[in-house]
C-alpha cells in the first residue's frame, strides 16, 4: 500500500490495480471531502462521492487518508460544530460503499477548541489517526485508535506528548504503524525552538512510552526543525526533518532498528552541499525493505531542485 499528498489538497493511495483518490473542493459554497476510486489501475474511475455527512453544510478540508487492502480510510478537519474537529470515514469494499454518517474521533467538546494536522495510517482492521489540539492550552498531539475497520473507536482519546499538558506548542505529527507497533512523529516547542519528538506504542495504540524521545541532537531548542516525516519497515524506523541549526535548513536524519526503542545517538545530514550553504526543505522518506531513500527540495543552484539521497544506512 502507498499514499501520498497532493499538494496539502488532495490525497492518493494504491494498492495493486485499486487507485484511490480524496481532495477537498469548494463547489457548494463550502469545503467539502470528495473520493473516487478504480479497480484498474487508473484507466477508469467510479463516480465521485462526498465523505462528509452534510455536503456544503460546513468547511471539510485537509483530508489524509490509508488503505489497508479492500478498506480505505480518509479523515479530514471538519468546523460544522464551530472550530474544526476530525471527522473520518471509511470503506471495507475498496471504496464502494462507506459509512453514513462519518465519525468524528477525537473526543473532546465537540467545536471547543480547533484540532489541526490530521494523519492516518492502517494495519489490517485497526486504523490510527493523530492530530494537534489546544484543548489543555498550547496545541498537544492526540491519537484515536479502531480495531474493528473504523466502526468504533476509544471513547477517550490519547495524549501521545507527555510533557505537562497545553505547556509546550506540539504539531505536525506523522503516524506509521507496522506489525503491531505504531510510531507517531511530531514537532515541539517545549524547549524553545521547534524539535523533533517521537513515540512508540508496541502492543496496537494500547500503552505508549512514559516519556517521549528527542530525535534532532543538537542542543535542545537551539534551533528549529521542521516538516518532519517517518517510514517503517520491519523493526526499522527512518525520520527525516529540515532543520536550521547551520544557518540555512538542511536535511536531517536518523534510524532505529530496534522498534523505536533507541536511535542514533547524532542525527545525520542528507545534503551534501556546504552546510547551511542554501536551503533544503521538504523533505520524504521511504523503504523497500533492504535500502531507504530519501528525498527533498534543494536550493543550491538558485531555484528549488530535487535531490535524492539513497541508502542512508
Amino acid at each position: 500500500m502507498d499514499c501520498c499528498a497532493i499538494g496539502g489538497l488532495g490525497v492518493f493511495g494504491v494498492d495493486g490495480s485499486a487507485v484511490h483518490v480524496a481532495w477537498e473542493e469548494e463547489r457548494d459554497g463550502q469545503r467539502d471531502v470528495y473520493y473516487r476510486g478504480s479497480s484498474d489501475g487508473g484507466v477508469s474511475f467510479r463516480p465521485e462521492v462526498v465523505l462528509n455527512t452534510a455536503p456544503g453544510a460546513s468547511y471539510s478540508d485537509r483530508p489524509r487518508m490509508a488503505v489497508s487492502g479492500p478498506r480505505v480510510y480518509v479523515a479530514w478537519k471538519d468546523n460544522r460544530d464551530g472550530a474544526y474537529d476530525i471527522h473520518l470515514n471509511a470503506s471495507a469494499d475498496g471504496g464502494l460503499t462507506w459509512l453514513a454518517p462519518d465519525v468524528r474521533v477525537e473526543t473532546g467538546v465537540a467545536g471547543a477548541t480547533d484540532s489541526n494536522d490530521p494523519e492516518i495510517d492502517a494495519d489490517g482492521d485497526s486504523v490510527y489517526v493523530v492530530w494537534s489540539e489546544s484543548r489543555s492550552g498550547n496545541s498537544d498531539i492526540r491519537l484515536n485508535r479502531s480495531s474493528d475497520r473504523g466502526q468504533s473507536w476509544l471513547i477517550a482519546d490519547m495524549r501521545i506528548d507527555t510533557d505537562p499538558a497545553g505547556a509546550g506548542t506540539s504539531i505536525r505529527p506523522k503516524v506509521r504503524c507496522a506489525g503491531g507497533t505504531v510510531y507517531v512523529v511530531w514537532v515541539d516547542g517545549r524547549d524553545g525552538n521547534l524539535d523533533v519528538r517521537f513515540n512508540r506504542s508496541t502492543d496496537a495504540g494500547q500503552s505508549w512510552l512514559a516519556a517521549d524521545l528527542r530525535l534532532d541532537t543538537d542542543a535542545p531548542g537551539a534551533n528549529t526543525s521542521e516538516f518532519v516525516q517517518i517510514h517503517a519497515s520491519g523493526p526499522n524506523v527512518y525520520v527525516a526533518w529540515q532543520d536550521d541549526r547551520d544557518s540555512a535548513n538542511d536535511i536531517r536524519f536518523s534510524y532505529s532498528a530496534d522498534q523505536g526503542a533507541t536511535f542514533l545517538a547524532q542525527d545525520l545530514r542528507c545534503d551534501t552541499h556546504p552546510a547551511g550553504l542554501a536551503d533544503s526543505m521538504l523533505p520524504r522518506v521511504a523503504s523497500d525493505g533492504t535500502n531507504v531513500y530519501v528525498l527533498w527540495a534543494d536550493q543550491r543552484d538558485g531555484q528549488a531542485d530535487v535531490y535524492c539521497r539513497p541508502s542512508i544506512r
